[in-house]
């Protein structure tokens, strides 16, 4: 299975289940923004969990198939067409050589995972070819760099009589109002009362200084008591909240030391659905436990089991 990048004025990354092991050397797990859709992906072609697939944001590309195969597109609703027809979502589908696809802009969510059986090949750097382009690492050349016009990708080849169904209720619609899950911190308690409740209490809208590092939110100040910390570990899902008050949320490529005060850690899946959201977009949160969070894991874990 081959296909080329006939055109992209979004932006398209390789990405596999990330980088871990490194973070005492500074370096980010980086990986999917939507690991749920990733892993859905490559289960539905019966692949490895971590194959490598593409992360295509916001659209605005043009791939030719130069050698038959098969292919799942989960994530965003990018208005994704086969030859000019609609192209049905979250289902295997099988191309031809000479086959057109193309994703024009986003209709429900951001991000689209397009995984081909087996994978797509492209050389290990740290143990993963994720592309994380502020360290330039990962990605088809393994420099960090995004496709581009004119790359070529092959597949690491596989079974292809492994495919799957995904059942229609566990297809998420990013458009719909959700309440975002998030678990205190240890530094939860150094806010006052009044401030950590804001959080729970009001609406808060992704600023347009969006992207794979962060996603900053704009609304009421949020003022902690110790606004700097000495440096210290932070992962994805860490909501820091600097001196202005607005709350920044780590996402897949964030740094690996941060000293700003944190509220707490939004849920794994549910940040997952946030990386779906684009700037302007209102959000609200809840507050969850650890208990509750875990047996959320868990049940969605089982789905992967059949």
């Amino acid at each position: 299975m081959q296909i080329k990048v006939k055109r992209n004025a979004g932006l398209c990354l390789l990405q596999d289940g990330g980088r871990w092991g490194f973070r005492h050397l500074g370096v980010s797990i980086s990986g999917p923004m939507d690991r749920s859709s990733f892993r859905w992906a490559n289960w539905l072609l019966g692949n490895d969990a971590n194959a490598a697939v593409v992360e295509i944001t916001l659209g605005q590309t043009e791939l030719e198939v130069t050698q038959p195969g098969q292919l799942v597109v989960t994530g965003a609703d990018l208005a994704a067409t086969l030859n000019g027809k609609s192209l049905e979502l979250w289902s295997p589908f099988t191309v031809k050589e000479g086959d057109e696809l193309l994703f024009t802009k986003p209709m429900n969510g951001l991000r689209a995972y397009l995984a081909v059986t087996g994978g797509w090949k492209a050389p290990s750097t740290l143990g993963s070819c994720s592309t994380h382009m502020r360290e330039n690492l990962g990605g088809l050349c393994g420099e960090g760099l995004p496709l581009a016009q004119g790359d070529t990708l092959d597949s690491v080849g596989g079974d292809e009589n492994i495919l799957r169904s995904m059942p229609a209720w566990l297809i998420p619609d990013f458009n719909a109002d959700y309440q975002y899950a998030v678990i205190p911190g240890f530094q939860f308690s150094d806010f006052a009362f009044g401030e950590r409740e804001k959080l729970f209490n009001l609406d808060f809208k992704l600023s347009k200084d969006c992207d794979r590092m962060g996603y900053r939110l704009s609304g009421s100040e949020i003022c902690a008591s110790n606004q700097s910390l000495i440096s210290e570990p932070v992962l994805p899902g860490a909501m820091q909240v600097p001196p202005d008050g607005q709350p920044i949320v780590l996402m897949a490529d964030c740094q690996t030391l941060g000293g700003y005060p944190k509220l707490g850690r939004v849920f794994s899946l549910d940040l997952d659905r946030l990386s779906q959201q684009l700037p302007g977009k209102q959000i609200s949160f809840r507050k969850i436990s650890l208990h509750e969070a875990q047996n959320r894991v868990e049940n969605f874990n089982l789905k992967f089991e059949t």
